[in-house]
């Protein structure tokens, strides 16, 4: 490869400009970042020194850096004028609900309505941009950085919608092929296509899932791959109508531009067909002055300098990075056969991406480097083309079905042989130790040292929860219901686990490196405090798992239930759990709550877990409580009218309370008295609704905001 070229200075040098605007890029996320770009700086200035390229290089990080800043800016001011009539470019529909894109400039918004709309439709709204929640819990999906990661300006809910006119638009090219494919084809092939020529997620948890386990995800992220068997194949249909070569890349390019509205202008796409319609011009104008390389890194320009944020996109990520991973290994590599060159590829790519894939999942597939050799060559040589295929000639949809039957069957029936490795959330310190240790593979000639740390690290990180310094204790902020995570030296305990929404309370675990609970209780038989317990059982080894002796639910039957009442007590070293209620089989559900007393004793510390006990049980546990200290209640069912009156809360004499409302219910609890009756008595309190997720540090006696 040749990186220095005295007669053509950019050649396989553009790749450094590309390096230099990530290590900016990562600066920008954190300044620890900042040491890798001012030694890259050094090393191009110093080692390649082609004044052209460093010349380039400050320019265009330059204008990355005015135009990243000016686009913040706007976000920053930007203010929804109702007056004004915008037009729908892009329209998802789930059941009788509408997700519109409507397109501002370079910007979008994203609109939730009832009323029925079509892409081309020109509307005036009656609305206002929502406020978008914060990080609810600690390494959870960060949806305000993902819309400006997107350009997506903020979200609108209104029904109040005027449609000033309807403009023909090929925007609607995707909604039109949508109905065609869901009129022609029965559910799942429907499916199926959708998620591979256009890019519509709708194939299901099920099948999501077999695909997370397999390790093949990126197959049905419609990319490169999807676009080059596009290509292909009108090139040999071209061939037959004996279409000269020049022409044949045009009319290619011209569908492919096309194929861009087709799929919503999927940053996958763009990064594809921009390098095709790049490596056309550098065919036909410049007689192939450019390499691959150089065309990658052209596209990747372009791309940040139009939409500085992308960079900070996880597909915009993963897209490029394997782009550049496939270019570089692929000329180190051309001599061996191709199913060698797909394993070798496949895991330099696993390896690139490691971080990225781990701070979505927290989990990947040891074996998908060899799953990948094989699904790779039966997506792209036989599900996708046929696909396309049979999309345009419907007449083969019953033979395809079978296809579909059979493809899922066997996606399904390999995820049963994955190998699950959990990693944690790659913070920016851990993702920097990540990088040094793969600049160390790069840059010394003792590749298996290199390698072995490489896998020291990998065992050490994914133990990492071992090495916790702090016993604290997390509460946390769901979507609906509680959770509260306490970690002590070699102890994990969980009480309640949420409504189960979107697995919010074992990916926060994972993210953490949880791999055992040794006491989970569940205070009562409601969803929104047992409904994460199967998805947690599944993943996370239970040691323990504690419910009143009166509760009927169906978890009743797991193997490592242990039925508990009044008077029953758990010791553990340093600490004590004392089960102060329930005590009646009779009673109604919320009060046959467990309650629960924690002591520990190294701290000194008490806190009084409630469940959703009501005020009729209040007697109940101030007598069992027998005026022992209480540092800290977790106040009874989300600030309920029903519980913690001023009597019971005087009784018990807590210091500081915590008050878990899940976001589903912020605007209706916690109620009025509730909080009166706090102020009324001086207790501090920390309600997740306004202060999200907080954390107790037991050594520090104090709490954080932790979101």
């Amino acid at each position: 490869m040749r990186w220095l070229n005295k007669d053509n200075p950019l050649i396989n040098n553009l790749f450094f400009i590309v390096l230099s605007l990530t290590f900016f890029a990562l600066s920008l996320y954190h300044m620890i970042f900042l040491c890798f770009f001012i030694l890259f700086i050094l090393y191009l200035i110093l080692k390649i020194k082609n004044k052209i390229i460093i010349i380039l290089c400050f320019s265009i990080i330059l204008l990355f850096f005015v135009r990243y800043f000016f686009i913040n800016y706007m976000f920053q001011i930007y203010q929804f004028d109702s007056d004004k009539a915008y037009p729908i470019t892009y329209l998802e529909k789930s059941d009788d609900k509408y997700k519109a894109t409507i397109k501002i400039k370079r910007y979008k918004i994203y609109l939730y309505t009832k009323k029925e709309l079509k892409v081309g439709d020109v509307i005036k709204i009656d609305g206002t941009l929502e406020e978008i929640d914060k990080v609810r819990i600690k390494h959870a999906f960060d949806y305000q950085n993902y819309l400006k990661n997107n350009f997506v300006l903020g979200i609108i809910y209104s029904d109040n919608i005027e449609i000033i006119k309807h403009n023909i638009s090929i925007n609607a090219l995707s909604a039109n092929l949508s109905e065609y494919i869901d009129k022609y084809f029965d559910d799942d092939s429907s499916k199926l296509i959708k998620a591979l020529v256009i890019g519509k997620k709708e194939i299901g948890d099920e099948i999501n899932n077999d695909l997370k386990e397999n390790g093949i995800v990126h197959l049905f992220a419609i990319s490169g791959l999807h676009v080059s068997v596009l290509a292909l194949l009108i090139s040999k249909f071209l061939n037959i109508l004996k279409i000269n070569e020049k022409n044949k890349d045009i009319i290619i390019a011209l569908i492919l531009i096309i194929y861009l509205f087709v799929t919503n202008f999927l940053i996958s796409i763009i990064r594809a067909v921009l390098m095709y319609v790049i490596n056309i011009i550098n065919k036909h104008k410049l007689k192939n002055l450019f390499t691959n390389l150089d065309i990658a890194s052209i596209a990747f320009i372009l791309i940040v300098l139009i939409y500085p944020r992308y960079i900070f996109n996880t597909s915009f990520i993963l897209s490029f990075l394997v782009t550049f991973i496939i270019i570089l290994v692929s000329n180190l590599i051309k001599n061996k056969n191709k199913i060698i060159q797909i394993f070798i590829i496949s895991i330099c790519a696993n390896v690139a991406t490691l971080p990225i894939v781990i701070n979505m999942n927290y989990s990947i597939n040891i074996l998908s480097p060899i799953v990948n050799i094989f699904y790779i060559s039966l997506v792209s040589t036989i599900i996708l083309p046929i696909t396309i295929l049979v999309l345009i000639f419907p007449i083969f949809k019953y033979f395809y079905k079978y296809i579909v039957i059979s493809f899922y069957y066997l996606i399904h029936l390999t995820s049963n042989i994955s190998i699950n490795i959990n990693l944690p959330y790659f913070s920016p310190y851990v993702l920097f130790v990540y990088l040094i240790i793969l600049s160390l593979f790069i840059l010394f000639k003792k590749k298996h040292i290199s390698i072995i740390l490489y896998l020291v690290f990998i065992i050490v990180y994914s133990n990492i929860a071992i090495f916790y310094p702090y016993d604290s204790i997390y509460f946390m902020y769901l979507n609906n219901g509680e959770a509260s995570l306490i970690r002590l030296k070699n102890k994990t305990i969980l009480v309640d686990c949420g409504d189960g929404y979107k697995d919010e309370v074992l990916m926060y675990l994972k993210s953490i490196g949880i791999k055992k609970i040794d006491y989970l209780f569940i205070s009562h038989n409601h969803n929104d405090h047992y409904g994460g317990i199967d998805a947690i059982n599944k993943e996370i080894k239970i040691k323990n798992i504690y419910i009143s002796k009166y509760d009927d639910g169906y978890y009743r039957f797991y193997s490592n239930i242990k039925l508990v009442e009044l008077g029953d007590v758990i010791n553990d070293n340093n600490i004590r759990i004392e089960v102060l209620a329930p005590n009646n089989e009779g009673r109604e559900i919320n009060d046959n709550s467990l309650v629960l007393y924690f002591s520990f004793f190294k701290y000194d510390y008490h806190i009084l877990f409630t469940g959703d006990m009501t005020n009729n049980i209040n007697d109940v546990v101030i007598n069992n409580l027998n005026g022992r200290k209480v540092d800290l209640i977790k106040i009874a069912h989300h600030g309920s009218t029903t519980s913690s009156d001023l009597d019971f809360l005087m009784s018990i004499n807590a210091k500081k309370a915590v008050i878990m409302v899940g976001k589903k219910w912020i605007n209706t609890l916690p109620s009025k008295e509730v909080i009166e009756n706090l102020d009324k008595l001086g207790i501090d309190y920390y309600l997740s609704s306004r202060d999200y997720s907080v954390l107790y540090l037991f050594k520090k006696e104090k709490f954080l905001k932790k979101s």
